[in-house]
């Protein structure tokens, strides 16, 4: 990442400190001797302003004056009116005589009492230049000062070494410096935008762990803060869609089912329509001559109407019940009594079929539940259990009771359900296999199933060995 802003941050003070030992160079270079010179002055000065007073107090003090020499490592000369009063330099005192140089003869009268003159001179003798302060301690008291000017050239020289050698020493270990603050400094900003990038590609599971108090650690808090909340927004919306293409799945498969239903409804009545149609046409035609023809197309017609008023029960039932407006009305029943009385109602074909009936039903089961309803549906899993019952056959209905709920089990032998249409009998008009082989008006489940739903019940079938067995289970209260 050449653009990161650890790379950017890290050159930038690379070329800071690069710029700050340049800039201590240049000034060591060129300024260096203007700033010692002027530190020299300004030393030697504060000397004199120090020891004025003192000499004012005591001018022939000599201690005074050595004090000031080997304190200050100065030369010092003192001159009274035109004579010389004390020397220790070797600038003025040479071979036990006295030179003073035209300069300083000629600064002297201009100098103010208690004030003082700082200038380079030339030493004749030893062919450098001294730094000379010229003071006026009162009227006739001269304080003069010098200092070879060498003595800092030394010390210049050393201080440009000096500051070449830390100046690298600054960068090099600068640069270290500040490549590892870099990366201690952007390794949470870094972080944070490795975990802006994976939210982008919505991976809301890794959380960013910065404990900083600062900005950058609050930063780090509303991160995690966003990346929780499009978690569960964008959870939420995975399962409204889910729910949403579920609920689709379910309406186009009621709309295959309505059509169908119109499709079938139409069929189912137009063929009792028809053969009503002919018998009542043999009857107006004088078709049938004798009494026992007119009766058997009276018993026809009689049938066939029973049939339609059949379906047209059924169906208006099974659209009052999923109409969702339905209140079914609970009252207390013993469900043994209902269950004997079913069963009875198919005595007469149950005789005609040979069939075995057996029923496994305790003493008393009481309920709380919508009697003519639970009827209904006992009623329509007898009357499929009876049509699909080979003959000679076996036909068994079981109650069961628990703490909560009561289970209706009915049993036939014959012919097993395909497994892969165990969900789809209780759609309306079921056909079984590729026949279009109807159980009844085709509603009889249908009903069953929208009857258990309005109890909160559960129901279900199941193949056995030799059979078939359908169940209902509904909660006591």
């Amino acid at each position: 990442m050449n653009n990161s802003i650890r790379n950017k941050l890290f050159f930038i003070f690379v070329i800071f400190l690069f710029v700050f030992v340049f800039m201590s160079l240049l000034i060591s270079r060129y300024f260096l001797d203007d700033l010692m010179m002027y530190g020299s002055k300004s030393s030697m000065s504060n000397v004199f302003y120090k020891y004025r007073k003192q000499i004012n107090e005591d001018e022939y003090n000599l201690d005074l004056y050595k004090d000031i020499s080997n304190s200050y490592g100065l030369g010092v000369l003192v001159i009274e009116g035109k004579q010389v009063k004390y020397c220790n330099s070797r600038l003025f005192c040479h071979m036990n005589m006295y030179m003073i140089p035209d300069e300083v003869q000629t600064a002297l009268p201009n100098i103010q009492i208690g004030e003082s003159e700082v200038f380079v001179l030339r030493n004749i003798h030893s062919l450098s230049n001294q730094l000379v302060l010229i003071g006026r301690t009162n009227q006739d008291h001269f304080l003069i000062l010098d200092q070879p000017v060498g003595s800092y050239e030394k010390i210049k020289d050393v201080l440009q070494v000096f500051v070449i050698v830390s100046g690298l020493a600054i960068l090099i270990i600068g640069s270290i410096i500040v490549y590892f603050v870099s990366r201690r400094f952007t390794k949470p900003i870094i972080e944070i935008s490795d975990r802006a990038e994976e939210i982008a590609n919505l991976n809301f599971k890794q959380k960013l762990n910065i404990g900083s108090r600062d900005e950058i650690g609050d930063l780090a808090v509303n991160m995690n803060k966003i990346s929780n909340k499009l978690d569960v927004t964008l959870t939420d919306l995975h399962d409204t869609n889910e729910k949403l293409k579920v609920e689709l799945m379910k309406e186009k498969e009621r709309e295959r089912i309505r059509l169908k239903f119109f499709s079938t409804a139409s069929h189912e009545l137009k063929t009792p329509i028809t053969i009503i149609q002919g018998y009542a046409d043999g009857l107006k035609n004088n078709v049938a001559k004798s009494k026992e023809d007119v009766d058997y197309y009276t018993n026809v017609i009689i049938e066939e109407t029973k049939k339609m008023n059949n379906l047209v029960h059924d169906l208006l039932n099974l659209s009052l019940y999923e109409s969702g407006n339905f209140n079914i009305r609970k009252e207390s029943f013993d469900l043994v009594d209902v269950v004997s009385k079913s069963a009875t109602k198919y005595h007469q074909s149950i005789k005609t079929k040979d069939v075995k009936l057996s029923l496994n039903l305790p003493q008393k089961s009481i309920v709380i539940a919508d009697k003519v309803r639970i009827e209904q549906a006992i009623m329509n899993f007898l009357s499929n259990a009876v049509k699909h019952v080979g003959e000679q056959g076996l036909l068994s209905i079981t109650l069961q009771d628990d703490s909560k709920h009561t289970k209706v089990t009915v049993f036939n032998t014959g012919e097993l359900i395909n497994p892969n249409e165990m969900n789809t009998i209780w759609n309306l008009f079921y056909e079984s296999g590729n026949e279009s082989e109807f159980v009844g008006t085709g509603l009889g489940l249908a009903i069953v199933k929208s009857i258990i739903e309005l109890h909160k019940g559960e129901y279900g079938v199941a193949n056995k060995n030799d059979g078939v067995m359908f169940w209902f289970s509904i909660p006591k209260e």
